[in-house]
Formats: C-alpha cells, structure tokens, sequence
C-alpha cells in the first residue's frame, strides 16, 4: 500500500485548518480497516522518515516498525561538511538560520531541476557518489527521478517547501519518542546524509533503534539494491505474527 503525502502528486489538497499528521494517519487506516489487515510495518524514504515517526501517535498499535531508506536527519544529528550534495548542504545551512532562505534554496533547487533535467541535475547533485553516478545510467531510474519531481510539486511548490522545512529542521524529539522499533537501512557511500552522522546515532540513546548497512549503496540505492530493501521489508513482516 503506497500513502501519499497530503497536498503532493494525486493526493486530495489538504482541507484549511486540517491537521497534516492527523489526515495522513487517517489515510493509512483507512485502507487497512478496510482490507482487515491489523498490523503493518511502515516504510518511509529520505524526507518521509519524520512524517512516519509523528503517524505512530496516531495510528494506536496499528504500526509495528518503521523502516527507514537513505534517511534524512535532523540538525543536531547532521554534520554540514560530510553532506557531499551541494543542493542539500545548501538547505542544511538554510535551514539552521532562516526558513525564508531555506524557501528560495528549495524552489532555486526545484526549478534547476526542471530546466536541467533528471539525469543531468542528478549527475550535478550526486556526483560524489561513484555509486549514484552508476545507477543513474541504469535503466528506468532518470524517469522514475521525474516522476518524483512531477510529483512533489504536482499542487505546488508551497507543500513541498513545508515537507522540506520539515526534513532539515530539528525533530530528534520525534527520534526519541518514538514509539515503535525503526530501522534504518543506509548505504556507506550515500553522498546526502553520510553514514557516519547515521553510525552516531547509535551511541545516542536510542533502545528501539537498528541499522542496516548497504555497502556500496548510495542515495539511489533502491534502484541499485531492490534485494536489500525487499529482505528487509520482508523481515519487519515476519516478526509481526498477528498483521
């Protein structure tokens, strides 16, 4: 079951006054309740990490782990200078002084994409990855990259700057608080969020937290290792025996 973000690709527009976390939450049970499925991991990509870790106070014990692939960090977990993207270490230092200039980095960003298109902006962006270099030239990746796009602004660029305002803010509350297992799944050569700020979290307090390490894996890596994400997925569903 794939959940899209209120207000992005063909999801409903999020109604005035209405709580994002709530409809989403809302939208994840909904199909659950109607299909009988009790329980369910959930899976989250990059930016979507902070949005799966808020669902799981809403959902009851409907959610029994979190997984998460080339995840992002909050602030204080994230070191600028290992951040080897330019467009993300840009938003890192924005997002640490003015939200205002966090706003145009993104929609600079966006638009740059646009104009330059995938393939060419995702070898800008990800060209300290030798990994990423390679799966970007590996078929499909160049358009599902477009497809993304197209869909993270499909209903503006003013949802997309507020899922990204979240993603370089400050959530390690939401880490620590949260109230289901997570495992992050992180490839050793992901040039966005370094695996070693993603190691530190380890010596932090974190009982609930597991780390998978996708050796040769980039940013991109689920293009690059399908395998690994499915035997993780797999594994979340085998130790829940009453979904």
């Amino acid at each position: 079951i794939h959940l899209w973000r209120q207000d992005h690709g063909r999801s409903d527009p999020l109604p005035a006054g209405a709580n994002l976390m709530q409809g989403m939450a809302e939208d994840l049970l909904a199909p659950l309740n109607q299909l009988g499925i009790r329980q369910c991991p959930l899976v989250a990509y990059d930016a979507s990490l902070v949005d799966a870790l808020r669902m799981t106070h809403l959902t009851g014990d409907r959610i029994t782990r979190i997984l998460s692939f080339s995840t992002f960090l909050p602030i204080s977990m994230r070191g600028v200078d290992p951040i080897r993207v330019p467009w993300g270490a840009a938003c890192s230092r924005a997002a640490q002084n003015s939200l205002l200039v966090l706003r145009m980095i993104i929609i600079a960003g966006n638009k740059a994409w646009q104009a330059m298109g995938s393939r060419r902006f995702a070898r800008f962006q990800l060209g300290a990855s030798q990994s990423d270099l390679e799966t970007i030239d590996m078929p499909g990746v160049t358009e599902a990259q477009e497809s993304a796009l197209l869909g993270s602004i499909a209903q503006g660029l003013d949802a997309n700057c507020r899922t990204m305002n979240d993603a370089f803010g400050e959530w390690a509350e939401d880490l620590r608080t949260c109230p289901v297992p997570f495992e992050m799944v992180h490839g050793d050569e992901d040039p966005c969020t370094d695996i070693r700020d993603i190691k530190r979290v380890k010596t932090e307090d974190f009982p609930n937290f597991d780390l998978t390490v996708v050796k040769g894996g980039g940013y991109l890596m689920s293009y690059r290792f399908p395998e690994v994400l499915i035997e993780r997925v797999k594994a979340a569903h085998a130790v829940d025996e009453t979904r």
